[in-house]
């Protein structure tokens, strides 16, 4: 099985039967013009490691499910990911994917249905290109999913005329039954799972929800032969869906009812060897919510992976109290060679707050635990969370640099609360402790990755989101001053500089075209 070249999923073709799409992420500007703060930050940063988990070129997994599951049932698939066709510009000439190149590579596609994949910040310009699709092409029907579109499905039908239909929860089981809906001319109100309008009033109308699957082990492998051959994948293997936790802040979870669901561990070790064999990756992120979510189980797959010999290494994320010295060196001897924990504050009442039932010396422990097995460490941060203050950001400011500075943890994911549709801090947010200032979900920013940055959408009693967005430059600095005074080659970093911080070099020399 082969993957295509840029050349071959922008050039004009015949009819397909389904066109899947994912708007662009980063914002319309380039790294340089970021401000000077989070320039420091990412480039001292890199002097030191990378985020192993958060790459610029991880393929979006559920369009991959669901256009597996849709050619598994001999329906013709295009995968047009602008996330990734923007990053190959960027890379190669220092400039931003338009709407002009997306609309002449739209224009030389015929599909009979245009499914869309949207995150919260990038909601706007996926309706955008869901108006765009039904301009271009006015018979067909174009769907959205994801987990943005399933918490406001009927505002968004309600507002936006062009999308005709969104699929809430997981796609896969519901994308099929549509499109046989829509063949046979039957009436999609009867599909579970589905948000729609009613014939009589016009008036969005969600029918009743659709069961998590019970099986996935049913699922075919992800659909990678459709992700351009230029690009140099970080594929997301799960081992299940769902999670553990119950934060707060956390839409996924919610995504998915609370619940938690396990692949055969035996499936997800045979998958890796798949990506390895047919793609040439060598570098995985396990990509459950909490990878070891039961012990036992993620052991399981570590074993497997040592027993073949895959020679590979891979990064997950878990949580603090999962993390043992056994459980550390078991992930290192497997190939892991970093591992993600979510510390997000050092203030205890801020984290009950926050439903994370955890503790600031249990992350210390972890961390810990997992530094002395030879792995590095990425630490999650969050400024802003219920109930903060100037001083409770000072607290965390000053665990994250005393960490630092012990050598603890290697790497910062230092972003802002963001009231996320289908969480509580959206739904309720006075009972939360803060009040959102903002429904332009444009600007629902984490502020934690290159994506772009801007100031919070809330604010708390205490403080102004000005005052939020200061402390956060104020982590950035103060993280910025010790990866300056670092050296390159702290353990466990140089298989991930190796890598991926030599890949953006490597992408500059594709001679890519819209």
């Amino acid at each position: 099985m082969f993957r295509q070249s840029i050349e071959t999923i922008t050039k004009e073709n015949g009819q397909v039967d389904v066109l899947l799409l994912q708007p662009q992420l980063y914002l319309s500007m380039l790294r340089h013009e970021q401000d000077p703060v989070q320039n420091e930050y990412w480039e001292t940063m890199n002097q030191v490691g990378s985020l192993g988990g958060d790459q610029p070129t991880e393929p979006n997994l559920g369009l991959l499910y669901v256009a597996a599951c849709l050619e598994q049932q001999g329906y013709t698939v295009e995968l047009l990911d602008f996330h990734m066709l923007d990053y190959l510009v960027r890379q190669r000439d220092e400039r931003f994917l338009t709407w002009q190149d997306i609309t002449q590579i739209l224009e030389r596609k015929t599909p009979r249905v245009v499914g869309i994949s949207s995150m919260t910040f990038s909601s706007v310009r996926a309706l955008k290109l869901a108006a765009l699709c039904k301009e271009i092409y006015p018979r067909t029907q174009v769907i959205l999913g994801g987990i943005h579109p399933t918490s406001l499905a009927e505002e968004i039908l309600d507002t936006n005329p062009w999308v005709d239909f969104v699929v809430c929860g997981e796609g896969e089981t519901t994308m099929l039954d549509l499109l046989h809906c829509l063949e046979s001319g039957s009436n999609p109100a009867s599909i579970p799972g589905l948000a729609l309008r009613d014939t009589r009033t016009g008036k969005a109308i969600r029918t009743p929800p659709r069961p998590l699957l019970e099986n996935l082990n049913a699922l075919p492998l992800p659909a990678y032969h459709l992700v351009p051959n230029e690009i140099s994948i970080v594929p997301r293997v799960i081992s299940a869906r769902g999670c553990i936790g119950n934060c707060a802040f956390c839409s996924p979870n919610q995504f998915f009812n609370k619940k938690i669901r396990y692949r055969d561990p035996m499936m997800v070790v045979d998958e890796i060897e798949w990506l390895k064999s047919q793609f040439g990756c060598t570098f995985f992120v396990l990509g459950d919510l909490t990878f070891m979510a039961r012990p036992d189980y993620g052991a399981e797959i570590c074993h497997e992976i040592i027993q073949r010999k895959l020679g590979i290494s891979w990064w997950c994320q878990t949580r603090v109290d999962l993390i043992t010295p056994e459980r550390a060196r078991l992930l290192k001897a497997a190939g892991c060679v970093q591992v993600a924990l979510g510390i997000e504050g050092a203030s205890q009442e801020q984290l009950d707050l926050s439903e994370k039932r955890i503790t600031p010396s249990k992350a210390l422990q972890a961390c810990a635990a997992a530094k002395a097995a030879g792995l590095s460490v990425q630490s999650y941060w969050i400024v802003g969370l219920p109930g903060e203050t100037v001083d409770t950001a000072m607290t965390t400011i000053k665990m994250m640099e005393y960490m630092l500075a012990e050598g603890m943890i290697d790497v910062t994911h230092i972003s802002v609360l963001v009231p996320y549709p289908g969480t509580s801090l959206h739904a309720m947010p006075n009972e939360e402790g803060i009040r959102i200032v903002s429904h332009q979900y444009d600007q629902y920013l984490m502020n934690c990755d290159d994506f772009g940055a801007g100031l919070p959408v809330y604010e708390t009693p205490t403080l102004s989101r000005y005052q939020i967005y200061a402390l956060w430059q104020l982590a950035l600095a103060t993280a910025a001053r010790h990866y300056r005074r670092a050296s390159s080659t702290t353990i466990g970093q140089e298989s991930i500089k190796t890598t991926f911080l030599e890949t953006p070099s490597q992408q500059r020399a594709i001679a890519y075209k819209v």
